[in-house]
């Protein structure tokens, strides 16, 4: 869908674990489909010791419960603008 849609960004929540499994397993299909400079966020429920690792993958951010609206947003036209 997202390559039919041409998108920007794809966004993520993962809120019953297996989010490491997840984020890599939907990386690797946007590499595939030629879609590395579409950038990926990422929310739920994440352990603290599991962002770092997610940012690592290629996660352009990761926001965990009690992120705040203003940080979420300002974090995510940052990181499209400077994808462009």
């Amino acid at each position: 869908m997202a390559v039919q849609e041409n998108v920007n960004a794809i966004g993520v929540s993962f809120l019953g674990g297996g989010h490491l499994f997840y984020a890599s397993k939907l990386l690797h299909l946007m590499k595939e489909n030629g879609l590395e400079g579409i950038t990926l966020f990422t929310g739920g429920v994440i352990p603290p010791g599991d962002v770092e690792k997610m940012k690592q993958m290629g996660v352009a951010a990761v926001f965990t419960p009690g992120s705040r609206r203003d940080i979420i947003l300002d974090t995510i036209r940052r990181a499209l603008e400077d994808s462009q």
